[in-house]
């Protein structure tokens, strides 16, 4: 795992048959479009069953917004469970 900066927010997402791992994450938002939102502050574990593909990003903004679109999630502590079709980062 690289050592992270003091001060420095960034989010790495690497999807391995369907887990997708994440590190460094301040602040979390996930929303549906029915209006649903989670917010998880220190967010810093494992998210699973997003959509197919690889997904790697590097962000410095301490807000990350996962755009869930025909999908739904369960979260349980640190761990949030995404199913569905599609899920995206949309911006900071």
């Amino acid at each position: 795992m690289a050592e992270k900066k003091e001060n420095q927010l960034w989010l790495r997402v690497a999807t391995i048959q369907g887990i997708v791992y994440e590190d460094y994450v301040k602040f979390v938002q996930v929303k549906k479009h029915n209006g649903l939102m989670i917010i998880n502050r220190n967010y810093s574990s494992v998210m699973e069953q997003l959509a197919d593909g690889e997904i790697v990003v590097h962000e410095k903004s301490n807000k990350v917004v996962i755009d869930v679109k025909d999908s739904w999630l369960t979260v349980n502590d640190n761990r949030c469970n995404i199913y569905g079709t599609e899920a995206k980062i949309v911006g900071k």
